[in-house]
């Protein structure tokens, strides 16, 4: 930009006084037809000069004479433009950016960067003085509208490390945190989660392992949230409102010392699965009667609990399981839980009673195990889908209720249950496969697996094993069995008759300290047989023989003289 100084002449006054002009660059605009425009050049200028760049597109020029230039005929009747003179011209079509010089403004300097400040669109001459705003925020000291400040520094950081495209400077851009599906949250030193609630299309959530984090900001708006895990944040006392999240399909809350309740879980009418565990302060469980699609339901490691809510609304609840809540005094009715197919009810330290499972017609699996006082077992007799049941580990349970009517059982597992003396007829379970009766010490017998007509033919495997006073062993010739292990029985002094032809792979006789005889293996048809072990049984000082395929190993007794 060129500076030219023009000394003004004031009348009246006796000294000259100088002025600054830039040039500067100001295009003719006109339009095809007649116009009218003024010369504004310094210099004179030959009008064929001056109109040659567009020379094809003027008809006619004329001054206040009435002189003419007519390029068609490549007459120039005017000569040279004349400064502060005006002209007509008529034109073919419009001309744009064109001009004959640049024009002369008066200097003024300041600030010409739109982004500042102090933007001085009057001036045509930058000085340096432009003034521009904090980072992040606008000239009125101000946020700007996209940006989100996270008070806790903590976070902060760790998004800026983790997550650097959501940040903008040291603040969360809030059209970028609209980008991520899936959010990860770990760390030792988050106190606040405050900006969070930005991230308006996350589809899974974990907050895990955040040593510090007392609480979190409300989460309702993440209503495309369909996972949510918030998991071993020990010093978080309280989880915000979830009533918007319409989406959520998962929701895990374990593992948070300090929480002392969980906020109304009613209007996730989309939860599917749900895992309240290992809260360590937590004494009640919010209504869940409105959790309509709920398929799974784990309550368990929630050491001060000592209720769990009405469930009679679960209908579509398939897995139920209720385990290591150490002061758990009850359960609530389950009857009206028809898709229920697995439940397992352990290590509930408290629990005395199981309330009536007769109407959990599809119930297909049922565990119950570790529960220190738990005296007794409702009536299983309606359970006619049950296919597997573990009764286990029960201190004080002194009965099993009658299994008759579990036709389609292939699983028994009892076992542990130190005070059970007694175990009930199993000949009605003529689909059962597996059956191990383990390390219950007062055991006394086992009924008959062998009846006439109702026999457990399709047994294929049978564990008996510590039972320390269990003293003798029913008849097993009418069973196909394939597997059987006798162990660590202290009381037991002879074991009977197999079955010929028998079917049985693997045999093991271990560990029996009073067992003093075991049938003939020579004389049975055991030609399946490709695992035998017989060895620590103290009293047992020789065998009648072994089957001929297997070679015979120095850890087994001898064969008798």
């Amino acid at each position: 930009m060129r500076l030219i100084y023009i000394l003004l002449l004031y009348p009246l006054l006796t000294f000259g006084q100088s002025t600054s002009y830039v040039e500067q660059n100001i295009s003719l605009e006109l339009d095809a037809g007649w116009n009218m425009f003024g010369y504004s050049c310094y210099d004179p200028m030959d009008l064929v000069e001056a109109f040659s760049p567009v020379v094809d597109k003027v008809i006619i020029v004329k001054n206040n004479d009435g002189k003419a230039y007519m390029p068609e005929f490549s007459f120039n009747g005017i000569g040279n433009l004349e400064l502060h003179q005006g002209y007509q011209i008529k034109l073919t079509e419009a001309i744009t950016d064109f001009q004959f010089c640049p024009f002369l403004v008066p200097l003024m300097e300041g600030c010409l960067d739109s982004l500042a400040c102090n933007l001085k669109p009057e001036a045509n001459m930058a000085d340096g003085s432009c003034e521009y705003p904090e980072l992040g925020y606008d000239c009125d000291g101000n946020l700007l509208d996209n940006l989100f400040e996270l008070p806790d520094l903590a976070f902060r950081t760790y998004l800026i490390e983790n997550y650097p495209e959501v940040m903008e400077y040291d603040f969360l851009n809030i059209d970028a945190a609209l980008v991520p599906d899936t959010f990860f949250i770990y760390s030792e030193s988050i106190e606040n989660l405050d900006g969070l609630q930005n991230f308006s299309n996350l589809r899974n959530l974990f907050i895990a392992g955040n040593d510090a984090l007392t609480s979190t900001p409300d989460l309702s708006g993440l209503s495309n949230l369909e996972e949510l895990h918030i998991i071993s944040n020990y010093a978080l006392t309280s989880i915000p409102e979830l009533s918007g999240l319409n989406n959520l399909e998962h929701l895990s809350i374990s593992d948070n010392d300090a929480l002392t309740s969980i906020p109304d879980l009613s209007g996730l009418n989309n939860l599917e699965h749900l895992s309240i565990s290992n809260n360590d302060a937590l004494t009640s469980i919010p209504d869940l009667s409105g959790l309509n699609n709920l398929s799974e339901l784990n309550i368990y490691y929630n050491d001060v609990l000592t209720s769990i809510p009405d469930l009679s609304g679960l209908w579509y609840l398939s897995e139920l399981n209720i385990y290591d809540n150490d002061v758990l005094t009850s359960i609530p009715d389950l009857s009206g839980l028809n898709s229920l197919s697995q439940l397992s009810i352990s290590r509930n330290d408290v629990l005395t009673s199981i309330p009536d499972l007769s109407g959990l017609w599809y119930l297909s699996e049922l565990n119950i195990y570790d529960n220190d006082v738990l005296t007794s077992i409702p009536d299983l007799s309606g359970l006619n889908s049950l296919s597997q049941l573990s009764i286990s580990r029960n201190d004080v349970l002194t009965s099993i209720p009658d299994l008759s009517g579990l036709d389609n059982l292939i699983i028994l597992d009892i076992n542990g249950n130190d005070a059970l003396t007694s175990i009930p007829d199993l000949s009605g379970l003529n689909n059962l496969s597996v059956l191990y009766i383990y390390d219950n010490d007062v055991l006394t017998s086992i009924p008959d697996l062998d009846l006439p007509g109702s026999g457990l033919y399709n047994l294929n495997i049978l564990d008996i094993d510590g039972n320390d006073v269990l003293t003798s062993i029913p008849d097993l010739f009418g069973l196909n069995l394939k597997w059987l292990t006798i162990e660590d029985n202290d009381a037991l002094t002879s074991i009977p008759q197999l079955s010929v032809p028998s079917y049985l792979e693997i045999l093991k006789i271990k560990d029996n300290d009073a067992l003093t005889s075991i049938p003939d293996l020579s004389s049975l048809s055991l030609s399946n047989l490709t695992y035998l072990s017989i060895s620590g049984n103290d009293s047992l000082k020789c065998v009648i023989g072994y089957p001929s395929q297997l070679t015979i190993q120095e850890s087994w007794p001898p064969i008798c003289d």
